[in-house]
């Protein structure tokens, strides 16, 4: 049974991922609207307006990318993109196949839903990544 909800979930998901992220994509202001005209007109992805990026992760994240890829892709187009420390994070972030199982799936593979599950568990409970997450983080608001 749980294989057959597995299956009408991705197959749903599927179907929304694209009414989904063009909703996200209308509702967002224009660059134009915010009186950022020169900011959205810039072209590369490390220029990309910052919404249309999150609706990107967005997308990305329905079809089952793997969550490390997703983070780490965050990571290098962020202000930490530049940072001498931005391997190191990197390294965290991808875990070590010793002590995490979220190093065992490669980043560039999707993943199914149990997996996506045990990335993001190992991700929130590791102790190297909340041992440096910063003590004010309040992710709920």
């Amino acid at each position: 049974i749980n294989a057959e909800y597995g299956k009408l979930a991705r197959r749903l998901a599927k179907e929304q991922i694209s009414a989904a992220t063009s909703a996200m994509t209308v509702v967002s202001p224009s660059p134009v609207d915010q009186g950022d005209a020169e900011e959205g007109n810039s072209s590369g992805k490390e220029n990309q307006w910052f919404p249309l990026s999150k609706v990107d992760v967005v997308r990305r994240k329905l079809k089952g990318e793997n969550a490390v890829g997703i983070l780490i892709s965050e990571l290098e187009s962020s202000v930490h993109s530049k940072a001498t420390y931005l391997t190191s994070l990197t390294r965290i972030v991808a875990g070590s196949s010793k002590n995490n199982l979220r190093a065992r799936y490669p980043k560039d593979r999707s993943c199914d839903v149990a997996e996506q599950v045990e990335i993001l568990l190992d991700l929130a409970t590791d102790p190297d990544i909340l041992g440096r997450t910063y003590g004010g983080w309040a992710p709920w608001i």
